[in-house]
């Protein structure tokens, strides 16, 4: 997110939520914000592709099982009690807390979720390039394809 973009958007949001704060000194600058509504902590960055690719992917494996974003948060939460979800302080950041809760369900005996090789490629293992085809390639495992 550039500064001339950061500013607006935090002006904009303090007037519909709380605890609005931009950090210009990360990597990519983010405005952090609390969505009352929602009652939910949220990050917000522009023009980071790497990181809209990585939510979209998790939102996809998060819809295809409900218990997975329920882990997360539960793990995410936990991590908060103990200190150690701030990756500016050292520790893990959301990202990497949210994978080891999906690692949970991919390592089970009988995964739970698929692998994201299956999820990331079609069946002739070409490699999907767009959220759609992503999200389509999905829809096999939520019908029970993937594990029969």
């Amino acid at each position: 997110m550039t500064v001339a973009l950061a500013g607006p958007i935090a002006r904009n949001l303090r007037r519909k939520a709380i605890d609005v704060e931009f950090i210009s000194g990360a990597r990519i600058p983010i405005v952090k914000f609390y969505d009352r509504h929602l009652k939910l902590h949220c990050d917000l960055c522009v023009g980071n592709g790497g990181a809209s690719f990585k939510s979209h992917c998790l939102r996809v494996i998060c819809d295809l099982d409900p218990r997975a974003r329920a882990m997360a948060y539960v793990v995410k939460q936990w991590a908060k009690t103990q200190g150690i979800n701030n990756s500016q302080g050292g520790t893990m950041n959301s990202f990497c807390l949210t994978m080891l809760a999906i690692f949970h369900f991919l390592s089970r005996d009988i995964p739970i979720l698929p692998p994201f090789k299956e999820l990331l490629t079609d069946l002739d293992g070409t490699v999907l390039a767009s959220h759609e085809e992503i999200r389509a390639n999905a829809q096999r495992f939520k019908v029970g394809l993937f594990f029969g």
